[in-house]
């Protein structure tokens, strides 16, 4: 990989500036994956080993920053034969010197069309908060339809901070994923997760239930864990007119198994 320099806009970058503290401070180690393409396959165990090898960072850590990115219009990630791959978008953040190309290209291409809608949605920042934060009430407004509230602590005021909005979802996969037995590829299974409840308007608690499923099944079989299915295919939505992959085994939960999601 070739060297970078990063400007001193990044200082004021209002795409890096909604992420927390901590993933502001990696952006500039982490910028230094990138080819001379601007891409660069998203291993995690990888990435440990080369930018933080004399760091105390867990893979879950690494994880959580590049989703920041991602959350943020700083990191356009995609997939292909089975591997992830990302390519850092901002220009105000210091992409100096200019890409050279002088090294051939490691990483496939991305999607011209699918990167050019990613940059346009983080295009108009105000206009992208404002969209979020009305979203966002909406979205917590259909969760609390589906689930009681049994926390009286919770703020239920409906001028939902867009950020706390997404947490919620964020809460709702980490107990999804701290039950699915195997961990690899949480990048894309969250994907498709927050694609099942915001965008298919699915209950959480039938993905929670499909789940429990899917484990008495494999568990009365005896299968053993590397044979059990990639959470991104078990969230597999589905095609148009046929069911996804994980509402198949929502007859199989036993009330035993069952995990209520709390917001």
């Amino acid at each position: 990989m070739s060297n970078r320099v990063i400007k001193d806009s990044i200082w004021h970058s209002e795409k890096l500036s909604f992420c927390s503290m901590k993933a502001q401070l990696h952006y500039p180690r982490l910028y230094l994956l990138i080819d001379d393409w601007g891409c660069f396959e998203i291993d995690i165990y990888r990435i440990k080993g080369v930018v933080y090898p004399k760091f105390k960072i867990t893979i879950n850590e690494i994880e959580n920053i590049l989703e920041e990115f991602k959350s943020n219009g700083l990191l356009f990630v995609w997939g292909k034969n089975n591997k992830i791959y990302g390519y850092f978008t901002g220009i105000e953040e210091g992409r100096l010197p200019a890409l050279s190309r002088r090294h051939r290209r490691y990483t496939p291409e991305p999607s011209k069309k699918e990167l050019q809608s990613y940059i346009n949605k983080f295009n108009n920042l105000q206009g992208l908060t404002t969209k979020i934060y009305k979203k966002a009430s909406k979205d917590y407004k259909d969760i609390q339809k589906g689930f009681p509230n049994t926390n009286t602590n919770l703020n239920t005021n409906t001028n939902l901070n867009p950020i706390i909005g997404q947490n919620k979802f964020d809460q709702l996969f980490k107990k999804f994923w701290t039950r699915y037995p195997r961990k690899e590829h949480k990048l894309k299974a969250k994907e498709k997760y927050l694609h099942l409840i915001k965008v298919k308007k699915v209950n959480p608690q039938k993905i929670e239930d499909a789940l429990s499923g899917y484990i008495n099944v494999e568990m009365s079989k005896g299968t053993e864990r590397q044979y059990l299915m990639y959470a991104k295919t078990f969230l597999y939505a589905g095609k148009k007119g046929e069911k996804g992959t994980w509402e198949e085994y929502i007859p199989y939960a036993d009330p035993k198994y069952k995990h209520k999601p709390e917001l």
